[in-house]
């Protein structure tokens, strides 16, 4: 590499080679088609766990444009330096083309990955939107126990009770019938 190339405003260009975009460190796995793999059925998810599942895709998404903005520097930093590279014989053309094109690659990479985390994004907003925040599972067992410790009666001792009040309504019903008939006035 030509020792003189030093681009303007530019920290000192020392080793192309040795800068290298941003990893692309928040993929997750990859399907056989390429596509990323970020689940998006939240049924087995208390609505709490799935609103933290959301945001953690979420900052996902954003680790994504982060990468992106940074490629994206990148790839202007290294058009500067070839064009430097070229003003002063284009010594360097070669090793500089090959990492705009890498970078090029990489950004492209990133921003389908990120389009597809998006689109996740969304699928799991819509999810948690129709997910109640307080999921009504009604455990029987625990209710009839909650319910005789509140009373302090069991269900049979209820039903006993109830029935034992209408035959109670239903004689003091017929006596007041009785009643009614022996007096016509």
């Amino acid at each position: 590499m030509n020792d003189s190339f030093k681009p303007q405003n530019e920290n000192n260009l020392n080793d192309i080679n040795n800068i290298n975009p941003p990893a692309t460190e928040n993929n997750y796995n990859l399907t056989e088609n390429n596509s990323i793999d970020i689940p998006t059925n939240l049924e087995n998810m208390s609505y709490e766990d799935a609103k933290e599942y959301v945001v953690s895709i979420l900052a996902v998404k954003k680790k994504y444009d982060k990468d992106i903005e940074h490629t994206q520097e990148e790839l202007i930093k290294y058009e500067r330096y070839k064009k430097l590279d070229a003003e002063r014989g284009g010594q360097d053309q070669l090793v500089i083309n090959e990492k705009i094109t890498h970078l090029e690659i990489t950004l492209h990479q990133l921003k389908t990955e990120e389009m597809e985390v998006s689109m996740k994004l969304d699928q799991l907003k819509d999810a948690l939107k129709n997910k109640t925040k307080f999921q009504a599972s009604i455990d029987t067992a625990s209710l009839l126990d909650n319910l005789e410790k509140m009373t302090g009666k069991s269900v049979s001792d209820m039903k006993l009770e109830k029935e034992t009040n209408n035959l109670d309504m239903e004689s003091k019903l017929a006596e007041l019938k009785r009643k009614m008939n022996q007096n016509p006035n």
